[in-house]
């Protein structure tokens, strides 16, 4: 549009443009320079004419795409923060893991921690993405997390007790590899493996299926009980698989040392499990029912 002007010209139009749009009050739109004979109908205009042929053409943009721009702008620096900060909090985990296997290890020479260290951290790397592109909203739950973000006092207990023996079951594992290696076969420790990206796949499932699956003890606003999916079957799918995660972790980094603590780790989840449904029962309408409907907590035909 500016072919066939010169200089001195561009410079008085640009000057002029601005000049009209500040005494017009135009802020949401462009300038466009155009000939007469270039018309839109479809668009609303405002004009300046400028000597016989060329004038300033305002398109003004409406209130609904004005809207949806800002809504853009706004989400995509939501995803651009959250996305951070679970970039850092990644990176925190694996870093933990990796001190608690390899330093009580003594050396990096530990091939079951490697492809521990791997699979899971790849799990976790995938559910993140996923929910990241589909439910920002669910990320940001999940991401409160821990003792300090539990309002039960029962439950930061809980949560404490399972964070030192998830710590103590790691360090034991490194320890029994520095002092006596493995005496399993890598047989069992490959299935275990196999066990362990199973659980990974139930957890994908269940946060696929229940978006209110916060990682901690709450009820949400206007929360549903959801009563499909894998919560068809067992009323706490989630903590089936970590329980199932808990027993194959030992296992998986070919450690019988960590074993005890995989089952206290586990005991400690039954006393969460039944705190939780206390919790649910005075909070949660529709919550009774569910639980008349579907009988097991945690493994079908038996509890």
């Amino acid at each position: 549009m500016w072919v066939g002007l010169k200089k001195r010209q561009k410079s008085l139009i640009s000057s002029l443009s601005v000049c009209y749009c500040e005494s017009r009050g135009l802020t949401n739109g462009r300038l466009l320079f155009d000939k007469f004979h270039r018309k839109d109908e479809r668009k609303s205009h405002n004009y300046l004419n400028l000597g016989k042929y060329w004038r300033i053409c305002f398109i003004t943009t409406s209130p609904a795409k004005r809207n949806r721009a800002i809504e853009r702008k706004q989400r995509s620096a939501m995803t651009s923060s959250l996305s951070q900060r679970v970039i850092r909090g990644f990176i925190r985990l694996q870093l933990v893991l990796a001190i608690l296997l390899f330093l009580p290890a003594g050396s990096f020479r530990f091939w079951e921690a490697w492809l521990y260290w791997g699979l899971f951290g790849g799990s976790v790397l995938f559910i993140t993405w996923y929910f990241l592109k589909v439910d920002l909203d669910f990320v940001e739950l999940r991401m409160q997390i821990g003792p300090g973000a539990e309002p039960s006092k029962t439950q930061q207990v809980v949560q404490f007790m399972a964070g030192v023996l998830a710590c103590a079951l790691f360090l034991a594992a490194g320890l029994e590899h520095r002092l006596r290696g493995s005496d399993l076969p890598e047989s069992i420790v490959l299935v275990a493996d196999g066990l362990l990206v199973f659980c990974m796949g139930i957890t994908f499932r269940v946060f696929h299926t229940n978006r209110y699956a916060a990682g901690t003890v709450r009820v949400e606003v206007n929360q549903q009980v959801v009563s499909n999916g894998p919560y068809a079957t067992v009323r706490h799918p989630l903590y089936v698989a970590s329980i199932l995660g808990f027993l194959a972790t030992p296992f998986a980094l070919g450690s019988l040392w960590a074993l005890p603590f995989g089952i206290l780790l586990c005991a400690v989840m039954v006393v969460r499990l039944l705190d939780e449904k206390r919790f649910l029962l005075e909070h949660l309408a529709g919550y009774d029912d569910y639980c008349r409907h579907v009988r097991y907590r945690l493994i079908p035909y038996l509890w």
